[in-house]
Parts: C-alpha cells; structure tokens; sequence
C-alpha cells in the first residue's frame, strides 16, 4: 500500500515539475497588489538589474529622494548581495539606469520619459499617482508627487526576484496607477450588539 502512495505521488510531482507548476514566474503573470489601473508586458528584452546598475536621483535631491534609493539599494542587495551606485548625474551613456523621482522636478527621468514615448501629465496620473517603465536599457520610476514615488517603488518591490545568479530581471512594461479615491484608509467596527 505505502508503494501504491508513493509511486502515486511520484507521478503527480513528475507531472506538475514538467507541466511547469513549481518553475519560475512567467512574466505575463506579474501580480500587484493592489492592482493597477493599467498593466501591459511589453515585447523586447528585458532590463538587467547588475552590477554596473546605476540609481540616479534628482540633482539637490530632497530627504525622500535619497530614502527612496536606499530602500530601493537595500532591496536589492537583500535578493542579490551587492549595492547600486547611487548618483545625481547619468554620466556617459543613458543605459543601465533606474531613474526615480517626479519628472517636474528630475529632468534627466522627464527626458528619458518623453524618449520612451511614455504619457506622464496631471491627466494621466493625478495626485499620488505613478508609472514604472522598463526596457533593456532604463528602469523609470516617475510620480507625480513624493507619495506617488513612494508607491511606484512599492509596486516594484513585487515584482523583483533573482534570476539564476547575481542578476535581476524586470520584464519589459509599462505600469500606471492612481488612487481611484483621495483617502485612504481603514474603518474597525469593534462594536457588536446592542447599546
């Protein structure tokens, strides 16, 4: 009987391995939460997070600028072990860069955003709002605002997992959300029965 169970059990991990079940996140299957508003996967390759990775950051970046990189660094150094360079300027060559910030007040991400032909305006994202681009050779990040950084950011913490060695893959997309309300929040009713 245990050899009848166990062969059985055999088949069943054989089948789901080969059918793919336990392999690796195929990325039209990308889960945010909360979901965006929008979501496309893009066809091209993808960009690779590596060594040679640089984050730039406004000029005269603020308090929240530079906590944005160095959470951002210290994510990815938890998946792959080593640290970005963290720079106000792109210096020679604009590939190999995750750009973070608000484009009203970063002209190297509002640059890279119009080269990308990516729609960033008050109509498209609103208060809090933001859009994560990706190619092979840039990683954006633009808010409308701090918050909407914060949240872009957020969003793309979900998405980040180790490829086979030192390297991170994001696929080639295009994400963009806002809040569909101003408030945000949470009621407890911890009143039950009567008065």
């Amino acid at each position: 009987m245990k050899n009848v169970l166990k062969s059985d059990f055999l088949r069943v991990l054989f089948i789901c391995v080969f059918l793919g079940i336990f392999g690796p996140q195929n990325a039209q299957e990308i889960s945010i939460i909360p979901q965006p508003k929008e979501m496309k996967i893009l066809s091209g390759n993808p960009f690779r997070i590596n060594t040679e990775t640089r984050i730039i950051i406004n000029s005269g970046a603020t308090g929240s600028d530079l906590s944005n990189a160095e959470e951002l660094n210290s994510k990815i150094f938890n998946i792959v072990g080593y640290h970005l360079s963290v720079t106000e300027e792109p210096g020679k060559g604009l590939n190999n860069l995750i750009i973070i910030g608000e484009p009203g007040q970063n002209s190297i991400l509002r640059n890279a955003l119009i080269k990308n032909n990516v729609e960033f305006s008050d109509k498209t994202t609103g208060e809090q709002g933001y859009v994560i681009s990706s190619n092979s050779d840039a990683l954006l990040l633009a808010g409308s605002d701090p918050a909407g950084t914060f949240y872009a950011l957020q969003s793309l913490y979900s998405i980040l997992k180790s490829n086979k060695g030192n390297t991170i893959d994001i696929p080639n997309l295009l994400i963009r959300d806002y809040p569909s309300i101003k408030y945000r929040g949470l009621f407890n009713e911890d009143k039950w029965g009567p008065d």
